[in-house]
């Protein structure tokens, strides 16, 4: 079954951020290692940006766009949440926005040392999931939350 049409990972890199750390982090989350992600044929893009204080941030961003990517990255996603992570996405209404994207941000820290702590603000992974509903409502895609998460 489809569940995403695109499923955006996005993490900001500060000055002081560790690139490898910050790499390895996106590589863990994506559930694809550098090796991998290139037999994929799937780019992370790199692009430089002015963030507060006027230093230079990298914003580094994959996009996953095949079913059997963003398949593979639910599937992933699901075995490393507890289930009250899960309940939790699926009961927070507020995680879904006018577009049909649904959102969840994961720890900095927490990804480097490969565990799933979901936050609500701050140093953090960015993971936008473009679901894959008809009719396109809310009502329609808070059943495929639903779904996906459930076990």
């Amino acid at each position: 079954m489809k569940y995403a049409n695109k499923i955006v990972l996005r993490v900001f890199s500060n000055p002081k951020d560790d690139e490898i750390a910050i790499r390895t982090g996106l590589f863990f989350l994506s559930s694809y290692t550098k090796g991998e992600l290139e037999s994929e044929k799937l780019k992370v893009d790199e692009i430089k940006a002015k963030g507060f204080n006027e230093k230079t941030i990298e914003i580094l961003t994959l996009e996953l766009i095949k079913d059997r990517h963003c398949n593979h990255f639910l599937k992933f996603l699901n075995e490393n949440l507890t289930n009250e992570q899960r309940q939790t996405l699926i009961e927070q209404t507020d995680r879904l926005d006018d577009n049909i994207d649904f959102f969840i941000r994961f720890e900095k820290e927490s990804l480097f040392r490969k565990e799933f702590k979901i936050i609500e603000s701050g140093d953090c992974f960015h993971v936008r999931i473009s679901l894959a509903v008809f009719p396109k409502n809310k009502m329609s895609s808070h059943k495929l939350v639903k779904e996906i998460f459930s076990n």
